[in-house]
């Protein structure tokens, strides 16, 4: 019994052992991930922060470390020995020259070792540090800070190892401002523009929106902005677009330089689109043979009426209209310059349908010119003219026996438009009918 009692506390003793250790797991690999996303992306020479041209950059080397192996981006003694180290770089311009780099806003962590490390390097293996040239080196920086380097190579790119000081042990953690200007970093600054090909417009009218970009490396594609929203995205300089209301804005936008990336945009004045109405007459219903009214009650300075081949005054805002069937007619009229139509349904008695084409290719099917109704004038007379105004067939009275066939004096016409004019002699349709045939072969 006694055995098996020391036995229980040995297991017992045993199962505790395991969960304190798996909590001590638990707790490391806790603080172990914290200090992992604590350190900053720019940790490593590899992920290097591009700094842009008089633009100003806050880092920290808070949780930073640093990378000792051989041909690594720390493998380097001169000037200082790297220890909890940060990675910046930036890119020349195509003079290169002299550069001012600022160094402002320091804040320590640590009350030992308050100091920062400078290196600016031009590798010739990025982040190798066995081939860095010590170009610059300023040791235990404590307070704002000038660095001003006389020349730097053209198109190049520069690395800036920031490091924490070592004083018995403690490595200083720090933030601060960092800023580069100066001849061999300045760009020139691009330039955007956008011109509408018109400023004043009428309703539904298109225009072209032309974009005018200068100064600008790496240009990308544009972006078409109406009120602040995307509606377009082109690799030409220029887009139509007729989608515009009163008071529209429209803006273009583009972005320059592969890095330091600088976004412009650049708009238009406010649109002004001029709209108007007109009011016509309604849509009316005639007897084939009778004419209908046509008019537009609007002032404007012109008018056009389509289709004008059954209109007796097309120009006119009070007409005629013959039609010999339903149409709807167009009243076009221009008002400062601006287009606007409104259509006219005139509604066409059946009782009397002329067919506006025949095929008298002698296969037995639509080879006479046939109108309907026609027997109910028996005295009508109807006569068809070539378009040089030479007539080619006349009849009075038009039935199944003398329907015109498409000869003349026995010949064939040629395949074409023709004209023809039918007066029904009848006291109820008093205006001659017009229009146009025609005959295929």
């Amino acid at each position: 019994m006694e055995k098996y009692r020391n036995f229980k506390n040995k297991l017992i003793s045993i199962v505790k052992f395991r969960k304190m250790l798996n909590l001590l797991m638990i707790f490391y690999l806790f603080f172990y991930s914290f200090s992992v996303l604590a350190q900053p992306a720019y940790d490593a020479c590899s992920n290097a922060l591009m700094l842009c041209p008089n633009e100003v950059f806050s880092v920290n080397n808070i949780g930073a470390t640093h990378t000792s192996y051989n041909f690594g981006e720390d493998d380097f003694n001169f000037c200082f020995i790297p220890r909890k180290t940060i990675w910046l770089k930036f890119e020349t311009n195509n003079n290169g020259g002299a550069t001012n780099i600022l160094l402002s806003g320091l804040n320590f962590n640590t009350s030992a070792g308050s100091g920062v490390n400078f290196i600016l390097v031009k590798p010739a293996y990025p982040c190798d540090g066995t081939t860095y040239a010590n170009d610059t080196c300023v040791a235990d920086i404590q307070s704002s800070y000038l660095i001003q380097v006389d020349s730097l190579d053209p198109l190049s790119t520069y690395y800036i190892c920031l490091s924490g000081t070592d004083v018995a042990g403690t490595i200083s953690e720090f933030t601060l401002d960092i800023t580069i200007s100066g001849k061999a970093v300045n760009r020139v600054q691009p330039t955007l523009s956008v011109l509408p090909s018109k400023t004043v417009l009428c309703a539904h009218e298109e225009i072209a929106l032309s974009a005018y970009l200068n100064d600008c490396p790496d240009a990308g594609k544009y972006r078409w902005y109406r009120n602040g929203q995307l509606f377009a995205i082109s690799d030409d300089d220029y887009i139509f677009t007729s989608q515009i209301s009163d008071g529209d804005i429209f803006a273009v936008e583009n972005n320059c330089f592969q890095y330091c990336i600088d976004t412009l945009r650049a708009y238009t004045q406010a649109l002004t689109v001029k709209t108007f109405d007109i009011q016509v007459s309604n849509d009316t219903a005639v007897n084939y043979g009778k004419n209908a009214i046509l008019r537009c009650y609007t002032a404007v300075d012109s008018i056009l009426w389509e289709p004008g081949y059954f209109v007796q005054n097309a120009d006119s805002v009070y007409t005629f209209a013959f039609p010999n069937e339903t149409t709807t007619f167009y009243a076009n009229a221009w008002i400062s310059g601006c287009k606007i139509s409104k259509p006219i349904v005139v509604e066409v008695s059946e009782d009397l349908k002329i067919f506006n084409t025949f095929s008298p290719n002698g296969d037995g099917i639509n080879d006479t010119w046939v109108i309907p109704g026609i027997e109910k004038f028996p005295d009508c007379e109807i006569a068809v003219f070539t378009r040089w105004g030479q007539r080619v067939f006349f009849s009075i009275g038009y039935t199944e026996g003398n329907r015109w066939n498409g000869t003349h004096n026995g010949k064939k016409l040629e395949a074409g438009t023709y004209f023809y004019t039918i007066d029904l002699k009848d006291s109820a349709f008093p205006d001659l009918i017009k229009g146009a045939i025609n005959l295929i072969r």
